[in-house]
C-alpha cells in the first residue's frame, strides 16, 4: 500500500492532466509506466518547434534503481524524435543527473534555487 506522501503527487497533478486538458493541447503528452498493472513511473512532454521538453519524470521510491526512470526517459525521447523533434531538453534533480548524462544529455545551465525558511 502506498504511503500517504506517495499519493500526494497524484492529488496535485491529476486535475492538470485530465483527458479534456490533454485533448485540448495536442502538443502535450502524459506517459505512465506500468509493471504488471502497477504504475511505476510517469513523464510529460511538450513538443514545440522541433524540440521536446521533458517534464515531471518520476519514479516512486519503491521502484527507484530498477531502470524504470531510464526506460520511460528513453521512450519519451524516442517518441519525441518520431514526432519530429531534433532536440530534447529537461531539468534534472541532483539525484537523476547521472541517469540523464548516461542517456546522452549534457548540462547546459546551472540554476540557483532560493527557498523560504
Amino acid at each position: 500500500m502506498p504511503s500517504p506522501r506517495a499519493s500526494e503527487p497524484r492529488r496535485i497533478f491529476a486535475p492538470l492532466f485530465t483527458p479534456a486538458v490533454l485533448d485540448a493541447a495536442p502538443d502535450i503528452t502524459a506517459y505512465v509506466g506500468e509493471v504488471r498493472g502497477q504504475v511505476v513511473s510517469t513523464a510529460m512532454t511538450i513538443l514545440m518547434d522541433g524540440h521536446v521538453g521533458i517534464f515531471n519524470i518520476s519514479t516512486g521510491p519503491d521502484h527507484r534503481g530498477s531502470g524504470h526512470g531510464r526506460r520511460i526517459t528513453e521512450e519519451v525521447v524516442a517518441r519525441g524524435r518520431d514526432a519530429g523533434a531534433e532536440t530534447a531538453y529537461l531539468r534534472s534533480s541532483d539525484m537523476a543527473l547521472p541517469l540523464y548524462l548516461s542517456l546522452g544529455f549534457g548540462v547546459a545551465e546551472h540554476w540557483t534555487y532560493f527557498t523560504a525558511r
